[in-house]
């Protein structure tokens, strides 16, 4: 019922109703909680948890309109804590349970000051002695029919997620409306340090990559006789023990789809373990 949502004070709940915890929707423990070090906590989880999903927890086409607070109202009381894995499987799951710690349904189970959040990130970070693998990249490789000369492959790979800043500001733009402590301001500026050690390149999807496009050149005629036109293909390999555990093909129809799955499948690649996609252009 909207009657059970918590206001402060007007506007205040329709300004930041994304952001508070959820005892603050109910009048049984509002009014003793609102300004408890755990409210603080639990926005800085949800904005940890929105830098690494890279989208708002409640994003405005899902609860814009009239019932808007009903809707994240109900939301909030009936998820036991926020996990950024919904939305981005790839986040390393001890980061990630710092993130449910901190977003905790009951304000008793949940990390109890920004002071104790901010340790747990700094003890994270210290913790990770190899960089966690980046998104996904993508190189362009243009196979051409022969007798043109071998073919030869971008040296940069274009990201194909979202860039760091934008990500960045989905979580830090919400800043302006949290109210927090200086601890919390320090524990929010953590937060930025994470997300960009994140986004820092893996030297193993890197390698992996480097030696892909390196068996691409010497397979082009190859996989050039798997099509019959000019085709731009997705790629995404899966390298383990110096072989391609899988390969997924997008782009071709049947059989040339199975035709270089099954040439780039039996490959061995002297590489570290990695998944990599790559995007090629084959012409027959």
């Amino acid at each position: 019922q909207t009657g059970s949502a918590h206001k402060t004070r007007a506007g205040v709940v329709m300004g930041t109703a994304s952001y508070l915890p959820p005892e603050l929707f109910l009048e049984s423990r509002g009014n003793q909680l609102q300004d408890a070090p755990v409210a603080d906590v639990y926005a800085l989880g949800q904005t940890a948890c929105e830098l690494l999903a890279g989208r708002p927890v409640h994003k405005r086409e899902d609860v814009d309109g009239p019932h808007m607070i009903v809707q994240i109202m109900k939301d909030k009381v009936t998820r036991t804590a926020l996990d950024p894995r919904e939305w981005n499987p790839g986040v390393p799951a001890a980061l990630a349970e710092i993130v449910r710690s901190a977003t905790a349904q009951e304000p008793e189970e949940r990390i109890p000051t920004a002071g104790e959040l901010e340790r747990r990130l700094r003890a994270w970070l210290a913790s990770r002695d190899a960089p966690t693998p980046a998104p996904v990249s993508k190189a362009s490789a243009a196979l051409p029919a022969p007798p043109s000369p071998a073919p030869t492959l971008p040296t940069g790979p274009t990201p194909t997620t979202e860039p760091l800043v934008p990500r960045m500001a989905v979580g830090l733009g919400a800043v302006g409306l949290l109210g927090l402590s200086a601890a919390g301001l320090v524990t929010l500026t953590l937060l930025g340090l994470v997300g960009l050690w994140l986004a820092r390149p893996d030297p193993a999807q890197a390698a992996a990559r480097r030696a892909l496009e390196a068996r691409l050149h010497a397979d082009a005629p190859a996989l050039r006789a798997c099509v019959q036109e000019r085709r731009a293909v997705a790629l995404d390999v899966d390298l383990r023990g110096g072989r391609v555990a899988s390969v997924g093909v997008q782009g071709l129809p049947e059989p040339a789809k199975a035709c270089v799955a099954a040439r780039i499948g039996g490959w061995t690649v002297q590489a570290p373990d990695a998944r990599a996609s790559l995007q090629v252009t084959l012409v027959p």
